[in-house]
């Protein structure tokens, strides 16, 4: 029998038939190694390997092993106690992607110098457009090269000291800066050519240009050759996944929020679905008609024409110039483009200009001269509105105190909260021109929440329970479950112990609450409380103010719990179990074992006699020394300032002022009416 410490092990993501094939060709058969494949995602592949390897080891124990790498992720940190998944998405892939910044100044020459005198002032976005790229291509695989090191180098893994091998799927040319980032960690890896073809670059310019070409042809057999132009000034909103764009008060209404109260008239507004498929329900759609707003289909599918009664964007002739335009500009560059980091560059925006004339035309033909999105991550939509001299705005809708690259923004104008989050909004990969302090957003939410926070009491009340505990939680799944699972489960066992404690869960999604009911560790204590009705369960769309509001106290289960954040702005004591153990965070220098905890005990000790004795733990659950620089505000009125300065825009535009002026009086304007500290631009007006 061969030793455990005698096998070679390999490290993926996934498993892939081919790995397994490989690996099993190579090591077993023709080195005789044994093999033990280490995965860190269950799929249909390793489900059905496992079960046929499973019969194999009873009558071969010489042969390949898989084995899932179960861990407490959350638990693995670098050598700076920063958890790996936050070092892999923040530090780690800023310095990975400022290489890219260096080999180009190192090359003495850039592409972009080679862009048409009509794309050259938007230089800056196109550029943080191809970071961006390259960042979504890799950040995946810079966290397995961190997971890989800590398992051979740390002594809490089971795989301490052994020699580990990463197998890397290498997608692009820009995968030598996961090799280089795993040779500075001296972990070795095994590159696999991608057989992926949706991530293959010429596949998709093909595609794009199929479809940018009938439409062409659609537009021709339909006559329209130079399409009507909307004579309304409109604020665009893309659809992103939230079926709810006119209820204001009681679901997350992350599109139109700021229309609530604003004056503006329904009709300025478009809203468009830039899917495959359209996948707005007809339910919702019905509301946005009775509501009097304007909607209309725009697919990124071939041939995509079935949208119920929603009219599908038909293209304009001009598109064909525009078509002709980038054509040229795509071949202009690749004459230019001398070597390979060149080429790959290229090939980046050759997939960028391709896809451009649609949505330049899409932006005319509809006169949208604001375009307004709340997803944190630009795109090829946001470029193209520019380029044609529409307004870009987007907002801080989520708690972060560190930002990444893949969730930098290139808009005109940025709403945020408070000042404190414009440092890390506004780093060197960032193109956001002006920041324009509003408060929370959705605190307009508060008064009228309230009232139903009040029901929720009373029906507690039924069942002798005197004291609430909410419980926001982030996504429970993969390796990121059992710490959120392990702090519900505690929660869960102090309520079942406390016949007065009654409990309400506002889970960040369904599928959370899916994993909860039918999880070992919660499953029997939920059925538990249930029967005795001292639990309740919230729609995940709810905001959580209304879950907070009726609870005595909140608790978080990260450092940066928007859910939980919130509810401190509404007045509601609240506390962190930090699952992480985020010990370099910035409120364990003021707020640890008052308001951020990372022993769940404890803190149900402290909650216990607050329970008991409230308020005879001075700064326990008290936020109110930070949430000036949160909100400065704080009087329910963000989403009003955010609806104003809009209206200003489209009052400035419908009088025929330029984009930069009309930017310009809004910011006056705001600052005028809140202050000039509430404004800072950039690069802006």
């Amino acid at each position: 029998m061969v030793k455990l410490s005698d096998k070679k092990y390999f490290i993926c993501r996934f498993v892939k038939l081919r790995y397994v094939l490989s690996l099993f060709i190579k090591e077993k058969l023709i080195k005789g190694n044994l093999v033990v494949l280490c995965y860190l995602n269950s799929n249909k592949t390793s489900i059905f390997l496992e079960k046929i390897t499973n019969v194999m080891s009873k009558i071969n124990q010489e042969g390949l092993t898989l084995s899932r790498l179960d861990y407490d992720f959350s638990r693995m940190k670098n050598s700076e106690d920063v958890p790996l998944l936050l070092a892999s998405i923040n530090a780690d892939l800023f310095q990975v992607i400022e290489k890219v910044d260096t080999l180009e100044r190192n090359l003495g020459e850039s592409l972009l110098s080679n862009l048409s005198d009509q794309l050259v002032p938007f230089k800056n976005d196109i550029r943080s457009y191809i970071k961006n790229q390259i960042a979504l291509d890799i950040f995946e695989d810079l966290f397995l090269v961190n997971l890989t090191n800590w398992l051979a180098k740390d002594a809490k893994s089971a795989l301490f000291g052994k020699k580990l091998v990463m197998l890397v799927e290498k997608k692009s040319y820009w995968s030598y800066l996961v090799l280089d980032f795993a040779k500075s960690k001296n972990v070795s890896y095994l590159v696999f050519h991608s057989m992926n073809l949706k991530v293959n670059k010429g596949v998709s310019f093909a595609y794009y240009f199929i479809k940018i070409c009938t439409e062409i042809v659609v537009s021709l057999i339909r006559g329209n050759r130079t399409g009507k132009i909307s004579s309304e000034v409109k604020v665009g909103i893309p659809f992103y996944v939230y079926q709810n764009f006119v209820n204001f008060l009681d679901f997350r209404n992350y599109y139109l929020f700021w229309f609530y109260e604003s004056g503006i008239n329904p009709d300025k507004v478009l809203i468009y679905a830039p899917q495959r498929k359209f996948n707005i329900n007809a339910e919702e759609i019905y509301r946005i008609n009775e509501m009097g707003f304007n909607i209309v289909s725009s697919p990124t599918q071939i041939m995509e024409r079935n949208s119920g009664n929603v009219p599908v964007h038909t293209c304009t002739i001009r598109v064909v110039s525009l078509l002709l335009k980038y054509l040229k500009q795509i071949i202009r560059m690749r004459k230019y483009a001398r070597n390979k980091f060149m080429k790959e560059q290229w090939k980046i925006l050759s997939l960028l200009f391709v896809q451009l004339p649609y949505w330049e035309d899409f932006f005319q033909k509809n006169n949208i001269k604001v375009k307004f999105r709340f997803y944190d991550m630009f795109s090829i939509r946001d470029i193209a509105a520019k380029i044609t001299g529409a307004i870009t705005l987007s907002y801080h809708f989520a708690h972060q105190a560190d930002m990444t690259i893949l969730h930098q923004d290139i808009v005109d104008a940025f709403f945020v909260w408070g000042k404190k989050y414009e440092k890390s909004l506004s780093g060197r990969h960032s193109g956001i021109d002006n920041f324009i302090q509003t408060g929370y957003v959705f605190d307009y939410t508060f008064k009228n929440l309230r009232n139903k926070a009040q029901l929720l009491k009373d029906t507690f009340k039924a069942y002798n329970v005197s004291y609430i505990i909410g419980i926001f939680d982030e996504f429970i799944g993969g390796s990121f479950a059992s710490p959120q699972l392990r702090g519900y489960k505690a929660v869960l066992e102090y309520a079942q112990g406390h016949p007065d404690v009654g409990i309400i869960i506002k889970s960040k999604k369904d599928a959370n609450v899916q994993r909860l009911t039918s999880s070992a560790e919660t499953s029997e204590l939920i059925s538990d409380l249930k029967e005795q009705g001292r639990i309740m369960i919230l729609d995940s769309s709810k905001y959580p103010a209304e879950a907070g509001q009726a609870s005595d106290l909140v608790l978080g289960m990260i450092p940066d719990s928007t859910a939980g954040l919130e509810c401190a702005l509404a007045g509601v004591p609240m506390v962190i179990y930090d699952i992480y153990s985020m010990r370099r965070h910035p409120y364990y220098k003021w707020g640890y074992n008052k308001v951020i905890f990372d022993d769940i005990q404890y803190l149900l000790n402290l909650v216990n006699i607050n329970k008991e004795k409230p308020g005879s733990l001075s700064g326990f659950a008290d936020w109110s020394s930070i949430l000036d620089t949160v909100d400065p505000f704080r009087d329910g009125k963000a989403n009003q300032r955010i609806g104003a300065y809009i209206k200003t825009l489209l009052f400035k535009l419908d009088e025929g002022l330029p984009k930069d002026e009309a930017i310009k009086a809004a910011n006056v304007d705001y600052a005028n009416k809140f202050g000039l500290d509430k404004v800072t631009s950039i690069r802006g007006s």
